[in-house]
Protein backbone atom coordinates (compact mmCIF):
# COMPACT_ATOMS: atom_id res chain seq x y z
CA UNK A 1 0.00 0.00 0.00
CA UNK A 2 1.08 3.58 -0.33
CA UNK A 3 1.35 6.14 1.91
CA UNK A 4 -1.56 8.86 0.73
CA UNK A 5 -1.75 10.58 3.79
CA UNK A 6 0.03 12.65 6.87
CA UNK A 7 -1.97 12.46 9.73
CA UNK A 8 -1.92 16.00 12.25
CA UNK A 9 -1.99 15.35 16.16
CA UNK A 10 -5.83 16.16 16.49
CA UNK A 11 -6.58 13.59 13.73
CA UNK A 12 -4.32 10.56 15.92
CA UNK A 13 -5.96 11.56 19.13
CA UNK A 14 -9.17 11.20 17.61
CA UNK A 15 -10.01 7.14 18.34
CA UNK A 16 -9.40 8.14 21.99
CA UNK A 17 -11.35 11.61 22.60
CA UNK A 18 -14.25 11.67 24.89
CA UNK A 19 -16.64 12.24 21.94
CA UNK A 20 -14.56 10.79 18.54
CA UNK A 21 -15.88 12.12 15.63
CA UNK A 22 -17.86 9.53 13.85
CA UNK A 23 -16.77 10.88 10.51
CA UNK A 24 -12.67 10.89 10.99
CA UNK A 25 -13.20 7.33 12.74
CA UNK A 26 -14.72 5.71 9.48
CA UNK A 27 -11.67 7.78 7.23
CA UNK A 28 -9.11 6.11 9.63
CA UNK A 29 -10.57 2.64 8.90
CA UNK A 30 -11.07 3.04 4.99
CA UNK A 31 -7.76 4.98 4.90
CA UNK A 32 -5.32 3.78 8.28
CA UNK A 33 -2.72 1.59 6.08
CA UNK A 34 -2.34 4.66 3.41
CA UNK A 35 -1.70 6.99 6.66
CA UNK A 36 1.57 8.12 8.21
CA UNK A 37 1.59 10.07 11.78
CA UNK A 38 3.66 13.60 12.16
CA UNK A 39 5.92 13.45 15.44
CA UNK A 40 4.36 16.76 17.43
CA UNK A 41 5.72 19.43 16.60
CA UNK A 42 3.98 21.92 18.83
CA UNK A 43 5.27 24.97 17.93
CA UNK A 44 6.16 24.40 14.03
CA UNK A 45 3.36 24.23 12.17
CA UNK A 46 5.95 24.31 8.99
CA UNK A 47 7.65 20.90 10.12
CA UNK A 48 4.45 18.91 9.49
CA UNK A 49 3.53 21.20 5.99
CA UNK A 50 7.04 20.67 4.91
CA UNK A 51 6.87 16.24 5.38
CA UNK A 52 3.64 16.50 4.16
CA UNK A 53 4.48 18.27 0.88
CA UNK A 54 7.77 16.57 -0.02
CA UNK A 55 7.03 13.64 0.31
CA UNK A 56 3.44 14.11 -1.53
CA UNK A 57 0.76 13.21 1.40
CA UNK A 58 -2.03 15.09 1.59
CA UNK A 59 -1.52 16.76 5.53
CA UNK A 60 -5.15 15.35 7.49
CA UNK A 61 -6.34 18.25 10.16
CA UNK A 62 -9.39 19.46 11.62
CA UNK A 63 -6.90 22.69 11.74
CA UNK A 64 -7.19 23.40 7.98
CA UNK A 65 -7.24 27.11 9.05
CA UNK A 66 -3.40 27.18 9.97
CA UNK A 67 -2.02 25.13 7.06
CA UNK A 68 -3.75 27.61 4.49
CA UNK A 69 -0.39 29.52 4.17
CA UNK A 70 1.48 27.22 3.02
CA UNK A 71 1.86 26.43 -0.95
CA UNK A 72 1.45 23.44 -2.67
CA UNK A 73 0.17 21.91 0.06
CA UNK A 74 -3.13 19.56 -0.37
CA UNK A 75 -5.10 19.55 2.93
CA UNK A 76 -7.81 17.85 3.91
CA UNK A 77 -10.73 17.89 7.24
CA UNK A 78 -11.74 14.32 7.96
CA UNK A 79 -14.25 15.68 10.67
CA UNK A 80 -18.09 16.82 9.73
CA UNK A 81 -18.13 19.05 12.73
CA UNK A 82 -18.04 22.35 12.82
CA UNK A 83 -15.02 24.18 13.70
CA UNK A 84 -14.08 26.01 16.81
CA UNK A 85 -13.79 29.82 16.76
CA UNK A 86 -10.15 30.48 17.38
CA UNK A 87 -9.60 32.46 20.38
CA UNK A 88 -8.77 35.55 18.73
CA UNK A 89 -12.05 35.95 16.48
CA UNK A 90 -14.30 34.70 19.58
CA UNK A 91 -16.53 37.10 20.84
CA UNK A 92 -16.04 37.89 24.45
Amino acid sequence: MILRYLLHTNIVSTPISKTPDPAILERLEKHGLECAIAAPVWHELSYVAAIARVHQLTLVTTNTRDFTRFTGLTVENWSKRKPRPSPKTEER
